[in-house]
């Protein structure tokens, strides 16, 4: 904010376009990590704005263990993360795949909703449920 044009917020909402065009040239000279520091340093928040694959691969949620593994009947062997809340002496739950569409269903109509054989088959010819 050396320049007057951009000394105060009503100024940098004037110049907004030429504020702009300033930091993306500023910041695409610069990787992004450098950036965040040079940022941080100069006590302006910042972070990196992370994708999946970029997450997949952070040091600091494969040191915190936050991903599991998991078998998916089409997808095959996948990671997904896990819950970020860890307790002193508690153990992981076990993880599993989502049910495919409509994997759950029988369970579902018989035992939670207490449907019989011959009511789930009427409703199945009918197209009611599928």
């Amino acid at each position: 904010a050396c320049e007057e044009r951009f000394s105060s917020l009503p100024k940098r909402k004037e110049h907004t376009k030429e504020l702009d065009r300033f930091l993306e040239q500023w910041t695409g000279q610069h990787e992004v990590k450098k950036l965040v520091n040079l940022l941080q340093e100069a006590g302006v928040t910042a972070g990196v704005v992370q994708n999946a694959s970029d997450l997949a691969k952070d040091t600091q949620l494969l040191a915190r263990d936050y991903f599991v593994r998991l078998h998916h009947p089409v997808l095959g062997d996948t990671i997904s993360d896990a819950s970020p809340i860890k307790f002193a002496g508690g153990t992981r739950a076990d993880w599993k795949a989502a049910p495919l569409l409509g994997e759950d269903n029988r369970y579902v109509y018989l035992e939670l909703l207490g449907l019989t054989e011959k009511g789930l088959s009427s409703y199945i010819k009918r197209g009611v449920v599928g």
